[in-house]
């Protein structure tokens, strides 16, 4: 999968997506409403996005369809809240099926997995809250790497690592089509 890594200012965050081929499916998890602190996209050959990774990690993987010989995806965005427990059992067990529905409906030896995050901490964190937030996406990081070991069996390649937090957050478009996670970084400064 290529990564494209870009500096984004805030006026066009919103239109990062725009002209995409296909309806894009939205795995932002603060547009979602939900008590769980994850979204995990469905697998399928249609493109991706979720805005405002800010201390959330992401797992985006690709394989190439059995049957249509098209690419199918996954994309996640998840807080690190999901750490906790039972959270994490819940959040392990729906990526781990996840990718192993995306492993069986694909052509062997054609998934890729990339793992990236948002920024640690907050803007305004005190330096417990920061390292608070720092152990916690290490450990979701960690958490997820472990699922797509066991699962596919392949070391997921680390995107981009999150920033500090007064970089703003990632927002991502997987281009399911063309096998290309796109990263784009806002400026917090803007």
């Amino acid at each position: 999968m290529e990564v494209h890594v870009k500096a984004l200012d805030k006026a066009r965050s919103r239109s990062i997506t725009s002209g995409a081929a296909k309806p894009v499916v939205d795995v932002n998890w603060y547009k979602r409403g939900t008590k769980k602190w994850h979204v995990i996209s469905p697998v399928d050959e249609r493109p991706k996005s979720s805005h405002n990774y800010y201390d959330c990690v992401g797992v985006a993987a690709i394989g190439v369809d059995k049957k249509t010989k098209k690419n199918i995806s996954i994309l996640t965005h998840q807080e690190p809240r999901t750490t906790t427990i039972p959270e994490s059992r819940y959040f392990a067990n729906e990526l781990s099926n996840s990718l192993q529905s995306l492993k069986e409906r694909s052509v062997p030896g054609s998934v890729r997995v990339s793992l990236f995050g948002g920024q640690r901490g907050a803007k305004g964190d005190s330096s417990i809250m920061h390292l608070q937030s720092t152990r916690e996406y290490s450990a979701l990081k960690e958490q997820a790497r472990a699922v797509v070991l066991d699962v596919l069996g392949i070391e997921p390649k680390i995107a981009v690592e999150p920033r500090m937090p007064l970089d703003g957050p990632n927002h991502v478009v997987l281009d399911t089509k063309r096998a290309r996670l796109r990263i784009l970084q806002e400026n917090g400064n803007n």
